[in-house]
């Protein structure tokens, strides 16, 4: 994703989630592409900790409510 033009066109850090490729690349390839992808926009100050949180994870959970139910079970059961 274009991070900077994404940003310079005013769009919501609330409207981007993040994606792979999983599972048609290897895992190797695939949590390099993600860890890439995650420590990027934050090296050049494009978006804070909180915003990069949102991308990655809680804007795809408001997305998909069934599999946030799911988290928040998991999250409870190891507690």
């Amino acid at each position: 994703m274009q991070y900077p033009l994404i940003k310079d066109l005013g769009t919501p850090t609330e409207h981007l989630p993040y994606a792979t490729d999983f599972p048609y690349t290897t895992r190797k390839d695939s949590t390099g592409c993600f860890q890439a992808g995650y420590d990027e926009p934050k090296k050049f100050g494009l978006f804070d900790d909180t915003a990069m949180e949102n991308v990655v994870r809680n804007n795809a959970l408001k997305v998909f409510p069934e599999i946030s139910e799911k988290f928040k079970k998991l999250e409870a059961a190891s507690e």
